[in-house]
């Protein structure tokens, strides 16, 4: 289970400007912002959903998402400033990879 950490609420607005839900920022900030429960991990690099909506506009403004996030790394310290998006597929392709 992952758990939001500093920068994770700011992410989340700056998320929403693109067009995406309340739930679907919460998703995406958690898998840049959000760390374990032992908090020795920070960020995921997947997400796996089956909300088409959510990866057809993840993928049309990948570009201006990563632009946006390399701006704010670089007013971060350590180790938030390392943060990364990550990749947003099906569970069958991410479950595909892990094999």
């Amino acid at each position: 289970m992952s758990s939001p950490t500093r920068y994770f609420k700011r992410w989340s607005r700056r998320l929403r400007d693109f067009g995406f839900t309340p739930e679907d920022t919460r998703i995406l900030a958690l898998a840049s912002f959000g760390t374990s429960g032992g908090r020795d991990v920070l960020g995921m690099h997947w997400v796996a959903t089956y909300d088409q909506p959510l990866m057809n506009l993840w993928t049309s403004k990948q570009t201006e998402i990563e632009n946006r996030l390399d701006a704010m790394r670089r007013q971060l310290l350590p180790p938030y400033n390392q943060v990364k998006l990550p990749r947003v597929h099906r569970p069958e392709f991410v479950e595909h990879l892990q094999r």
